[in-house]
């Protein structure tokens, strides 16, 4: 259910708007930036899926696109089954 989470990913597909977040957000508590095969982050990813695994977070400032982020993401579970 919405809101049952107590971490969340903020996804910025545009690099001036990723960090106009990143500086914004710099001192909330528990905010972290995750970068695709980067040094200068707090989580470095080779694919999104190994965003799954992160865990010292609340939120989670991405430069990523939306609409794949939102495929890796998506709740598998109330997906209907398909024969195809």
């Amino acid at each position: 259910p919405f809101g049952s989470s107590s971490q969340a990913f903020i996804v910025s597909n545009n690099q001036n708007t990723f960090e106009f977040w990143k500086e914004k957000f710099k001192n909330i508590k528990d905010f972290k930036i995750a970068s695709k095969n980067s040094l200068f982050c707090d989580f470095s990813y080779n694919q999104l899926s190994d965003l799954r695994k992160l865990k010292n977070f609340k939120y989670c400032l991405i430069l990523e696109n939306y609409d794949i982020f939102e495929q890796e993401f998506e709740n598998k579970e109330n997906q209907t089954p398909s024969l195809f």
